[in-house]
């Protein structure tokens, strides 16, 4: 076969300077093409596009993102003693908004409330009004442990754990128990670390229901209907107990890397916060009665215990400190697709709220907000740079193994590899510690050096001097990039 200026291995000792040349420009290259290609994955919308409300607001906010990566569309929404003032940022027109773990809060203001008209104690063990945990270690801990997170509840049911890592992979709802099936399998459950602060969904969800008996109520949606959101006027709220009921009118939620997550729908969870859908009118309403008193239990937001550290923690409210002597009381919420935070300075009279419809956090852009503190975003840190040279040590180990390869069937395994890499680390997106492009670089130059260790392959054989064991290896490959397609279009 005649050789060429590619496939001559020769020519890279008669022209090291077209040798390096040569090097550079095909990892230039596929750099290159890695970071265009990563402009089609996440969100990566400008937010400064289609903005409506506050144009003064719009502008803090995007000076306080610095970048829109990871972000598609949020509404913003700022309270003082002169009003509310809120902007919109993006394209997507819905409605309603995942409001998540903030409605612990509910749950916590309806306590209050309930201990005001002497329904419930503090310290009533959850037996009390759960009979069924009677006989349960759960049924000993109290409704004020449990709304301080300091009951040593699990995080989440132990079939929601076994579901847990599946779904995040899958974006498919982890969360299936009725208010029954909540009770009864934390018959069976084992404590830790009772009275240190843990967080725990199944706590929350757990106290919700236990509330719901004590006050007389069908269930914990009836229940916070009637005591907190109706005498706000908050008409608007769905809390989404099956799939069927999540509002067609949402804003349309995605992982930080572009993915489409099944809503959260689950009649049990539902004090956790696992599908609560707000719109903007009525979030407002909340925080500004929370700021004038107006709300019921407003004896939720003072501080029963520490939290470690100089934080300390009401019913379910979380207390931290802020520069000159201020105090943010505050609650974040989370979801497969969507964001969110509300933030109160108290003495100052303002709070701050973000809903956003991306999983890439708020938090930061909520504090900033209320602090009014126009740091930009800090440089990236541990964890940023460990999740970029786990991408591209990936990529460097196949392409170190492509280059030393001593058959073909070699290169063949490492380009397998390399796009079963690329394609788990794009699903997983890790964009909310490295930048899209950023990741796509990295694989971009795994390619490259892939592609530079073809050169000179046809003067390789196919198979090594033991076949079966090159087949397996392939076969293992082939395995492990057909599991990974199968996730991500599960």
């Amino acid at each position: 076969m005649q050789s060429s200026f590619w496939t001559d291995p020769d020519r890279d000792f008669e022209d090291p300077i077209g040798r390096r040349r040569r090097i550079v420009f095909t990892l230039v290259a596929t750099a290159l093409v890695g970071f265009l290609m990563s402009g089609v994955w996440g969100p990566g919308i400008a937010l400064g596009q289609g903005q409506r409300g506050d144009g003064v607001l719009g502008e803090r906010v995007l000076d306080h993102l610095r970048s829109s990566g990871g972000y598609d569309t949020m509404s913003v929404v700022e309270i003082d003693r002169a009003g509310s003032r809120e902007v919109r940022l993006g394209p997507d027109p819905g409605r309603h908004w995942e409001f998540g773990s903030i409605t612990k809060t509910f749950t916590g203001h309806v306590l209050a409330d309930a201990v005001e008209r002497g329904e419930v104690n503090l310290d009533d063990r959850l037996a009390l009004h759960l009979p069924e945990l009677a006989a349960a270690e759960v049924g000993d801990v109290t409704l004020g442990e449990l709304a301080s997170h300091r009951a040593g509840v699990p995080r989440l049911l132990p079939s929601e754990q076994r579901r847990a890592p599946l779904a995040a992979l899958t974006l498919r709802d982890p969360y299936r128990a009725t208010t029954e099936e909540v009770i009864e399998e934390s018959r069976a459950l084992q404590l830790s670390g009772r009275g240190d602060y843990a967080y725990s969904n199944l706590g929350a969800e757990l106290l919700g229901h236990a509330l719901a008996r004590a006050t007389g109520f069908q269930d914990w949606t009836a229940m916070v209907r009637a005591r907190l959101l109706e005498p706000l006027g908050m008409q608007d709220v769905v809390f989404a107990a099956d799939p069927g009921s999540v509002p067609d009118d949402r804003v349309r939620a995605h992982q930080t890397n572009g993915r489409t997550p099944q809503p959260w729908a689950a009649e049990g969870a539902l004090p956790a916060g696992v599908s609560t859908w707000i719109t903007e009118a009525d979030a407002t309403r909340f925080a500004t009665a929370l700021l004038d008193g107006s709300a019921p239990g407003m004896k939720a937001l003072e501080p029963t215990a520490e939290v470690g550290g100089e934080g300390r923690i009401g019913l379910f409210w979380h207390l931290s400190p802020g520069p000159e002597d201020q105090t943010f009381t505050w609650h974040n919420g989370g979801t497969f697709g969507g964001s969110s935070i509300l933030l109160l300075d108290r003495d100052a009279h303002k709070a701050v709220l973000v809903l956003n419809n991306s999983a890439t956090s708020v938090d930061r852009l909520g504090a900033g907000l209320i602090a009014e503190d126009s740091t930009p975003q800090p440089l990236p840190g541990i964890l940023e740079i460990v999740a970029f040279l786990v991408v591209a040590l990936g990529a460097w180990w196949i392409t170190r193994r492509a280059r030393a390869a001593t058959r073909r069937i070699e290169l063949v395994v490492a380009g397998i590899d390399l796009l079963t890499i690329a394609l788990f680390t794009a699903m997983i997106g890790a964009w909310f510690v490295i930048p899209g492009w950023l990741h796509g670089v990295a694989v971009g130059l795994g390619a490259g050096g892939l592609l530079l260790s073809i050169r000179g392959a046809e003067s390789l054989p196919w198979w090594g001097p033991r076949p079966q064991t090159d087949k397996i290896q392939l076969s293992i490959s082939v395995v492990l990039l057909l599991v990974v397609i199968g996730l991500r279009v599960v």
